[in-house]
C-alpha cells in the first residue's frame, strides 16, 4: 500500500482533532496569555515586609523589659522570639513551632494575641499611615479571594478591614496572632480578576479544593500541550517545497494561522510546558525535606533560662539603631542573636551571646557553619553574596541581602542569612530542575540581572503579545469554522 495512502487518514485524524480541541483549549491559552501579560504588571496582592515595617511605630523601651512567666505557654522550648509596638504595649512574641504566645514586655503578663479592639486600633493606625480617616470592619471570614493564597491561609480566619484611602485598602488581621497578613488596593483587587485569578484558575470555589485545583490544573495544561504539539505537527508536515517565501499550502485565514503558529511555536510549547511544571506533575522536581540541615544550625531550640532572662531584661541598654521598630532573636549554633529592623526594612546585627553551655566562645565562622550544616558532604565554595546569582535573586518579590552561599559537591546549594546567619533559602536538584523548567521557562527570568528591568517588560512583554495575537487568530478561526459547520447544517434543514 502507498504510504501516502496511510498518513492521509492519520493526517486528517489529527487535524480534526486538534481543531476540536482548539475550540475549547484555545480559548483557555488565549485567557491564560492576556492573564500572564497583566501579571507582568500586578501580581496577585501581597503584604511585602518593607510596607508591613513602614506601618509599625518605632520601639520606645524605657524600662522594657521584664521576664516573662512561661508556666501558661505549656512550651519550655521556644525557636524565636520578638520585640515590638502594639495598641497594648510593647508585645514580646515567645515562637515555638506555630505555637506564638504574646507577653507585655513592661509587666510580663501573658496576654491575649488578638481580640477585637487590638486588630481596630493596629487597623486605624495602618489606615492614618495611609491617608485614611476611618477604618471599618467588615466581618470574620475563614478565607476568600485573596486570602486564600497558602501563604496568608494558614493565618486564618481573618477579620477583614475597610480603609478610606484613595487607593480603598482592605486589611486582613490574623484573628489567631493579631498580625496584619494582607493588604489588598481596589487597584490590585481589580486587575486581580484579570490576572492571577484566571491565570492560576484561582476562584475561591476551587482553590479551596487543593486536589481538585492541583488536578485540573495540571491536566487542563496537559491536554493544552497536546494540542500545541499536534499543531505543531500539522504545522511542519504541511510545509511544501516550493520556491520563493510562500511554503504554506493555505489560503486566506488558514494561512495565518498557519504561519503565526509556526512563528510562535516554540515559544508557545515552552510556555505551556513551563506552566505544567509550575504544579510538579506526579511528583517530578519535589525537593527533599531539609529538617536534618535545620537541626543541625538551630539545635532544639532554647529554654528562658537564665542567659535569655539577661537578654531580655537588659535590652534597653543596647544601642539601637534609630528608628528601630521590631527586634527579634533567633538561635544558630548554640547562639542567640539579636537583629534589629527600622521602618525601611534595613537589618541590623545588635546582639550575639552563647547559650549552651558547649558553645564556643566566639561565635564559628562560616566555614565551620557550612560543615555543621551537613558534616558528610564535601564542600567546594563558600561565598558572601550582596546581589542574586542563578538561583537566589530579586524578581517580583525582593530576597534578603547579604547571604553566604554554600555549595556542596553534589550540587546542593544553601543560602545563610548574612546577619542571623539562619537558612534563607535551599536548592537541591530537584528545586533547581524546577528553577530552570518553570521559572526560566515560563518567566523568562534566565538572567537575574535583567529580571524585572526595562529590558525584561519589553522582550518577554513582546514575545507575550507575539504569542497572544497568534493564539487570538487561531481562536478567531475556530470561531468561523464551527460557524461555517452550523449554518451548512442550518441550510439542509
Amino acid at each position: 500500500m502507498n504510504s501516502r495512502k496511510i498518513l492521509r487518514p492519520i493526517l486528517s485524524f489529527t487535524i480534526r482533532l486538534h481543531r476540536y480541541l482548539g475550540v475549547v483549549f484555545g480559548v483557555l491559552i488565549l485567557l491564560w496569555c492576556i492573564s500572564g501579560f497583566v501579571m507582568m504588571f500586578v501580581q496577585y496582592p501581597s503584604l511585602t515586609n518593607q510596607e508591613r515595617y513602614s506601618y509599625m511605630p518605632p520601639l520606645s523601651l524605657g524600662s522594657c523589659c521584664l521576664t516573662p512567666d512561661i508556666s501558661k505557654t505549656g512550651s519550655p522550648q521556644f525557636s524565636s522570639f520578638s520585640l515590638k509596638s502594639a495598641p497594648t504595649g510593647i508585645n514580646l512574641r515567645l515562637v515555638a513551632g506555630d505555637a506564638v504566645t504574646v507577653y507585655n514586655a513592661l509587666s510580663g503578663d501573658i496576654i491575649p494575641a488578638s481580640t477585637r479592639i487590638t486588630r481596630l486600633e493596629s487597623a486605624k493606625a495602618v489606615g492614618s499611615a495611609l491617608g485614611a480617616t476611618s477604618a471599618r470592619s467588615v466581618g470574620l471570614t475563614e478565607v476568600d479571594q485573596w486570602s486564600i493564597i497558602p501563604s496568608v491561609a494558614k493565618h486564618g480566619p481573618f477579620e477583614i478591614f475597610e480603609l478610606d484611602d484613595a487607593e480603598k485598602n482592605r486589611l486582613y488581621y490574623s484573628t489567631m496572632s493579631g498580625e496584619l497578613v494582607q493588604q489588598v488596593t481596589y487597584i490590585e483587587r481589580t486587575w486581580g480578576w484579570i490576572g492571577a485569578v484566571v491565570h492560576w484558575i484561582y476562584p475561591t470555589v476551587i482553590r479551596s479544593n487543593t486536589e481538585l485545583w492541583v488536578q485540573l490544573v495540571i491536566w487542563l495544561s496537559a491536554v493544552s500541550l497536546f494540542m500545541v504539539i499536534i499543531g505543531a505537527v500539522i504545522g511542519i508536515t504541511s510545509l511544501k517545497k516550493k520556491r520563493g517565501w510562500r511554503k504554506s499550502p493555505y489560503q486566506g485565514r488558514f494561512l495565518w494561522h498557519h504561519y503565526t503558529s509556526l512563528a510562535t511555536g516554540v515559544l508557545m510549547l515552552t510556555w505551556l510546558f513551563s506552566g505544567l511544571m509550575s504544579m510538579y506533575p506526579w511528583g517530578l522536581m519535589e525537593g527533599r525535606s531539609f529538617a536534618t540541615e535545620e537541626h543541625n544550625l538551630r539545635g532544639s531550640g532554647f529554654q528562658l533560662g537564665p542567659k535569655v532572662q539577661t537578654i531580655i531584661e537588659n535590652i534597653d541598654s543596647l544601642d539601637l539603631p534609630l528608628s528601630t521598630i521590631e527586634i527579634k532573636g533567633v538561635m544558630v549554633a548554640g547562639f542567640i542573636t539579636l537583629i534589629a529592623t527600622d521602618t525601611h526594612g534595613e537589618r541590623s546585627l545588635i546582639h550575639r551571646v552563647a547559650l549552651d553551655h558547649q558553645a564556643d566562645k566566639e561565635f564559628p565562622t562560616i566555614d565551620s557553619l557550612a560543615a555543621k550544616l551537613r558534616p558528610s558532604a564535601t564542600i567546594t565554595s563558600v561565598d558572601f553574596l550582596t546581589s542574586g546569582d542563578s538561583y537566589y535573586y530579586n524578581h517580583h518579590h525582593k530576597r534578603q541581602f547579604p547571604v553566604y552561599r554554600v555549595m556542596y559537591a553534589d550540587g546542593e546549594r544553601i543560602y545563610l542569612d548574612g546577619l542571623s546567619f539562619d537558612i534563607a533559602a535551599v536548592f537541591d536538584q530537584g528545586r533547581k530542575t524546577a528553577r530552570w523548567l518553570y521559572l526560566g521557562l515560563h518567566r523568562g527570568d534566565f538572567f537575574p540581572d535583567l529580571n524585572a528591568g526595562m529590558l525584561w517588560y519589553f522582550t518577554w512583554g513582546g514575545l507575550l503579545l507575539l504569542m497572544t495575537s497568534a493564539v487570538s487568530i487561531a481562536c478567531w478561526l475556530a470561531f468561523r469554522y464551527w460557524q461555517d459547520l452550523f449554518r451548512c447544517k442550518n441550510n439542509r434543514l
